[in-house]
């Protein structure tokens, strides 16, 4: 196309310091085996390495130390969202702390205010339920006959079960049933725990659609939302003031003419929604799996619009306050998605005073190389 010039954004392309929050973004690209601290100008300030790629995305810890699942390059189960990971738990100087291997692990690590992890796993139902599940691709069961549900794992630091939460005995069948356009095989496919102010546990289920919060003591459903309102949503949590959030990616959704995806915060007791951001395009802003949204500190919400590789922030007002396109691009070493990509699952932003930056220090220049390539100056 002669005369046409071709532009690509890596880096920070937005950021307004007055309405942003000064912190660091942490990120895990999908593909490849390293975590990177940001700082807000998209300089590398800090970064972990590992054997494996990342089983989604890392979350660093109140005591400094980062949690990172490390996924296994041949999962026990073939599951969307991986299936299986050395649960990890590494300190700022990359040495592992704690370690816990769990072969049926996917999507989500959570630690506990109690000190315990918690995690989904993938459990094949009993089959003289399948027939009583509802929706899905008719036919679309693994080898004709296995739908797989999902379990609550919590563990204790010596890696012993203490809690399981058995989803195909708590979900009414009736209720929860499976998007029409995705396969049986799959039933509910949760990708987010969030430990309530309470104890009790809110979780996001892709496939059925739906926010769900567990009682911790009884393992009864004691509120859920979401058929009819959202499509195919990651990452729920709890944004104060009996309001939760979730990013509502999209996909299937019903009488549109073009796929977009949108950020939501619902009312628990009055499931309403109170506020959502879509892009002024919206089909302009949309992101088929993975993807998050975080409320920071400064009530502006931190959003990860996952396959395109962006990360933006936005105020409440709905300004776009910061950018940032991730350039760490990999292969994903797969037959099945060849080519080259910047997926990242979900990323964070902390502030600069977050607990677990007590006595690190920050310094580009230690990190020159990397920065050459990939930092503020390189674009």
């Amino acid at each position: 196309m002669s005369g046409t010039a071709l532009t690509r954004k890596f880096g920070v392309t937005k950021y307004d310091k007055k309405k942003a929050l000064n912190g660091y973004t942490l990120l895990a690209p999908l593909w490849n085996k390293f975590a990177w601290l940001i700082d807000m100008e998209g300089n590398i300030v800090h970064k972990w390495t590992f054997n494996k790629r990342p089983g989604d995305f890392t979350e660093l810890l109140p005591n400094g130390n980062l949690l990172y699942p490390e996924r296994f390059p041949t999962p026990k189960v073939m599951f969307l969202g991986g299936c299986g990971c050395d649960l990890l738990e590494v300190n700022w100087d990359n040495k592992v702390v704690w370690k816990h291997i769990d072969g049926e692990q996917h999507h989500i690590v959570r630690r506990l205010r109690n000190g315990n992890t918690v995690y989904p796993v993938v459990k094949e139902i009993p089959h003289n339920l399948n027939s009583k599940v509802k929706g899905g691709i008719p036919g679309s069961e693994e080898n004709g006959q296995s739908i797989f549900g999902d379990n609550l794992r919590e563990v204790n630091p010596d890696g012993e079960i203490v809690w399981e939460w058995v989803g195909h005995e708590r979900l009414d069948l009736d209720v929860f049933s499976i998007c029409p356009m995705e396969p049986r095989a799959d039933w509910v496919h949760t990708n987010s725990i969030v430990e309530m102010p309470d104890g009790d546990l809110l979780i996001c289920c892709r496939n059925i659609d739906s926010l769900i919060i567990i009682d911790k003591k009884t393992g009864d459903v004691k509120w859920h939302w979401g058929k009819g309102h959202i499509k195919h949503a990651h990452m729920v949590s709890y944004v104060g003031d009996g309001n939760v959030m979730c990013y509502d990616n999209g996909p299937h959704r019903e009488n549109i003419l073009v796929d977009y995806s949108r950020v939501v915060i619902v009312n628990i007791e009055t499931k309403k929604i109170v506020w959502e951001y879509v892009d002024e395009a919206p089909q302009n802003h949309f992101s088929l799996i993975n993807c998050g949204a975080q409320k920071l500190p400064n009530g502006n919400i931190f959003i990860t619009e996952s396959t395109k590789g962006r990360i933006i922030e936005v105020t409440p007002e709905k300004e776009i306050v910061w950018e940032y396109y991730n350039p760490f691009y990999n292969t994903t070493g797969l037959e099945t998605q060849p080519g080259w990509n910047s997926w990242v699952h979900r990323a964070y932003r902390y502030p600069v005073d977050y607990s677990g930056f007590e006595g690190k220090e920050f310094n580009p220049v230690d990190y020159r190389e990397y920065n050459k390539i990939y930092g503020s100056g390189a674009f």
